[in-house]
């Protein structure tokens, strides 16, 4: 499987569309935590589209490109789990600078750590890396 890589291009274009920024930012840090512990677990695959049916800025990307992002970002992870995490971590970046999207994906970074009912070191230490790409404190959250 070849590793879906953030290139220059796909940069851009994310740049021009803010919501593309949004989703692929959210999408991979759900994912970051979902595969923490090795596996994705259903409770946390429901939890990704539950959440992300109340996010505003999102309303308007068709049903499909938000399931692909997150499957993209899964299957990025899972198919190399060091490379696949330091893509999905640069994506996770692009929302740095942007208070109200780094708020969001934080608190949804949240939901994703407790939608299993299992909290583990793994999906801590993720948090952090989480947290330091989107220029925040990981002991201020």
């Amino acid at each position: 499987m070849e590793l879906r890589t953030l290139s220059a291009e796909t940069l851009e274009k994310l740049r021009s569309q803010p919501e593309l920024v949004i989703l692929e930012s959210f999408a991979n840090a759900f994912a970051l935590i979902a595969t923490a512990d090795g596996e994705v677990d259903p409770l946390e695959t429901a939890k990704y589209f539950e959440v992300i049916k109340g996010v505003e800025a999102l309303q308007s990307v068709p049903p499909e490109n938000i399931e692909s992002a997150y499957k993209a970002a899964i299957d990025n992870i899972k198919a190399n789990e060091e490379t696949g995490t330091e893509i999905a971590l640069e994506a996770v970046s692009l929302a740095k600078g942007n208070d109200d999207n780094v708020e969001l994906i934080l608190s949804t970074c949240q939901a994703a750590i407790v939608a299993d009912a299992r909290l583990r070191d793994t999906e801590d230490k993720i948090m952090q890396r989480i947290c330091t790409a989107l220029g925040v404190n990981p002991d201020d959250f």
